[in-house]
């Protein structure tokens, strides 16, 4: 069996719109501006390549170290997972991006059925449970 491992769009996005905002004015909207740009390369995979932009960014705007530490941060976390970040492929095939999906098939694998009243699940028979299903 493959496993194909998807940083999930909205944990990458939190830190997008964090370095968007650094630069700007709190309500500008060149911010929403920026996040747009960078999301259409993050779906198509090229999260080195928003790593490299945002980091020379900051350089060429000359942000002070404050200013520069939301940009380090999100382009950290992206550098970190870039491997898992959205591909091409994962969207074409339909896979989950977004944690909807993925917290409704954990409840429907692990919650919903360990739940039940009168069950008696121990550590073993609901790992083998949980095994079963997510197959």
């Amino acid at each position: 069996m493959r496993v194909v491992l998807i940083l999930e769009i909205l944990h990458g996005l939190a830190y997008l719109w964090k370095a968007a905002k650094a630069p700007c004015a709190p309500e500008d909207p060149q911010a929403a501006q920026g996040v747009a740009d960078k999301i259409e390369p993050r779906l198509h995979g090229q999260g080195h390549a928003i790593v490299r932009n945002l980091r020379r960014g900051a350089t060429l705007q000359g942000m002070s170290p404050p200013q520069r530490e939301p940009i380090a941060q999100g382009a950290t976390s992206l550098a970190h997972h870039a491997s898992s970040l959205t591909s091409p492929h994962s969207l074409a095939q339909g896979s989950p991006i977004a944690t909807g999906v993925i917290e409704g098939a954990c409840r429907s694998l692990v919650k919903d059925r360990m739940a039940i009243p009168g069950a008696r699940w121990g550590r073993e028979g609901g790992e083998a449970l949980r095994k079963l299903r997510a197959l």
